[in-house]
């Protein structure tokens, strides 16, 4: 990709961070509205912004590439993290357009930069296990993406599943 953004709001507060880049390598990057970093922000250095792809993109593996094991750093504008991918196996998978075998994943989150050293939050995804992804071969384009995922979170268990893929 050679640009991403991520629009949101947070009650009244609208929020920007978007970067552009080259061959993996940001060219620039800005959050909006600018923030006065605390003391304890882990900054996002220079080589932390190499190699990487956003977090759409950090999912997707083209034709020929298998997800797991891997590591794939990200970069959202704003924070940097590595997701490490190991293999958990192969799931059986249906749904509209796909029916075969998926590719089971493990993921582990990785903070690198571009957060507060003491953020519970962060502490708790660097901390979590029992992320699962599973990744499917697109039938007509040969890419492989995520089709289903289960991640753990203080609350209860997220699952999502694709309702549509490939045809």
């Amino acid at each position: 990709p050679n640009a991403f953004e991520v629009k949101y709001t947070s009650g009244d507060k609208a929020n920007r961070a978007a970067y552009t880049a080259r061959n993996g390598t940001v060219r620039s990057a800005v959050v909006e509205p600018k923030k006065k970093l605390p003391s304890n922000w882990v900054p996002v250095t220079a080589a932390h912004k190499r190699s990487v792809v956003d977090p759409v993109a950090s999912l997707v593996f083209p034709e020929g590439q298998k997800p797991c094991p891997q590591t794939v750093a990200v970069f959202d504008g704003e924070s940097r993290f590595d997701l490490k991918l190991a293999p958990l196996g192969k799931r059986e998978f249906s749904t509209t357009g796909f029916s075969g075998e998926a590719l089971a994943c493990s993921v582990r989150f990785v903070p690198k930069g571009g957060y507060r050293k003491d953020n519970s939050s962060i502490e708790y995804a660097r901390k979590l296990t029992g992320i699962e992804v599973w990744f499917a071969r697109h039938p007509a384009n040969g890419y492989m993406a995520p089709v289903y995922a289960k991640i753990p979170t203080k609350v209860g268990r997220v699952v999502v599943s694709a309702s549509r893929f490939g045809g």
